[in-house]
């Protein structure tokens, strides 16, 4: 991701198939130094304007909203829950600079919070979101319980959706949003598939991984949506030919600058969906509540 050229050992398990790494690094922090950073202030006028492209982004309706999501292309892979409560008490485990808190606060959200062991704490407290540099294992679970806990990456795995559990309210619901590697993508690409992250994602789970920890757990699969993006593509297709991916000529940084076209994006747009409704995107959400 960020182009040090370091190596990192993963391997499949024998029976599941899950993708994991070999050695746990011990100063995984470094690998987070760039880009975790808490929400900070910003003017009405940019609350409004992305307020409105969230809410294209998530019920395809405004015709304001349709035009910044052509501005801004990268973002046009953006999907987000509204059918719960807008007073519904939200965690973000792994919350990074909050960016995800932020959408649903574009939303309507209002009581969200982030935790990140990560993220910088000179900047805890600036925003307008409730953000800790904390691990799930910090919350008290006598004292928080949460309608809804977003998950981007499981480390921990058992435990930590054991813990999530805990923290659930009676009609919880976990939001489980990883990489997948049942899908083309991982077959394809191999080393250079983007979405193994390596060393921060330690899992890359498979439909069957999947399901044995979230039994584990003391959770069941209420839903599972295979939505996976462009990003398989181009992200992958730039690590091949040795582009990191906060290069200055990367997609993600500066599309001018990069090696595709805009008509090149919506292709891998297509194979996208086209994988999607075969179940072999690289990516998915998954629905967690308590087993009976």
């Amino acid at each position: 991701m960020q182009g040090t050229r370091e190596e990192f050992e993963y391997f499949e398990c024998g029976s599941c198939n899950c993708v994991q790494i070999g050695d746990f690094p011990q100063d995984i922090a470094r690998f987070y130094a760039r880009g975790y950073c808490s929400v900070a202030q910003q003017t009405r006028l940019w609350w409004f304007l992305k307020r409105q492209r969230t809410e294209y982004l998530a019920t395809g309706h405004g015709l304001g909203g349709r035009l910044l999501s052509w501005i801004e292309p990268k973002g046009k892979g953006d999907r987000y829950f509204i059918e719960v409560r807008k007073n519904a008490r939200i965690l973000d485990v792994g919350c990074g600079r909050g960016d995800c808190l932020l959408k649903l606060r574009e939303l309507g959200f209002t009581d969200l919070c982030g935790i990140d062991p990560f993220v910088d704490s000179r900047n805890i407290g600036s925003g307008p979101i409730n953000i800790q540099r904390a691990t799930i294992f910090d919350l008290n679970a006598s004292k928080s319980q949460f309608d809804v806990i977003l998950f981007g990456h499981m480390a921990g795995q058992p435990e930590t959706l054991a813990q999530a559990r805990m923290l659930l309210g009676p009609n919880g619901v976990c939001i489980v949003r990883i990489p997948y590697a049942s899908s083309f993508a991982w077959e394809h690409y191999r080393s250079n598939w983007v979405q193994l992250d390596a060393p921060r994602h330690f899992f890359l789970h498979t439909e069957l991984s999947l399901a044995h920890v979230v039994r584990d757990a003391g959770l069941w699969i209420q839903q599972l949506i295979n939505y996976s993006t462009a990003f398989q593509f181009w992200g992958s297709e730039q690590y091949r030919r040795g582009i990191p991916l906060f290069a200055n000529n990367s997609w993600m940084v500066n599309p001018r600058r990069s090696i595709f076209t805009a008509k090149q994006i919506r292709v891998y747009e297509e194979k996208a969906a086209e994988l999607n409704s075969m179940g072999r995107g690289d990516q998915i959400t998954a629905y967690l509540t308590r087993a009976a």
